[in-house]
């Protein structure tokens, strides 16, 4: 039996990609939840069979695919389920973007590390404590409206540093 750690790391970088893909495929809220819980289940019991040569996403998506076939039967025919065709192509379209998503946070990831000091501070107060401007100033003796001014800046740097960064690749 695979152990907890060793599944965690492989389904965690892809779940968003499976939530948004059952979540497209499902128009019925709670049936989509239950469904993205049954596909962690099923990866989960067979993760002794996974070909670990193979790219976890793509075996993943294969069993959700799966999965969701399965709950269209049982719950017949509806007017707002997909063809097997178009469900096809939302699954590329979908691994196709998170692997954007993932080129761009590594972008991001080099441009954070470019800013200076007190940038990187208010950053880090900003998204990674989740301060408010309000608080980030009474912190810095600084005003709100000040901070917000910097974290605009910061941003359209951030946003202009990851755009040169495309321009490289």
């Amino acid at each position: 039996m695979a152990d907890h750690d060793d599944f965690l790391r492989l389904y965690v970088p892809v779940q968003s990609a499976l939530r948004r893909y059952v979540f497209a495929q499902i128009p019925d809220l709670h049936q989509a939840e239950d469904v993205l819980q049954e596909i962690a289940v099923v990866l989960w019991r067979k993760m002794d069979v996974y070909d670990r040569s193979q790219p976890f996403r793509q075996w993943a998506f294969g069993v959700a695919r799966g999965e969701i076939l399965h709950a269209r039967r049982k719950v017949g025919r509806s007017r707002l389920v997909f063809s097997e065709r178009l469900a096809e192509r939302l699954q590329d379209a979908i691994t196709s973007d998170e692997s954007q998503v993932d080129e761009r946070l590594d972008r991001l990831q080099v441009c954070l590390g470019k800013l200076g000091t007190q940038a990187t501070q208010l950053v880090r107060l900003r998204y990674e404590q989740k301060k408010k401007s309000e608080e980030i100033a009474a912190l810095l003796g600084q005003t709100a409206t000040a901070i917000r001014l910097r974290l605009f800046r910061i941003r359209q740097a951030l946003a202009a540093c990851v755009r040169r960064r495309e321009g490289l690749s």
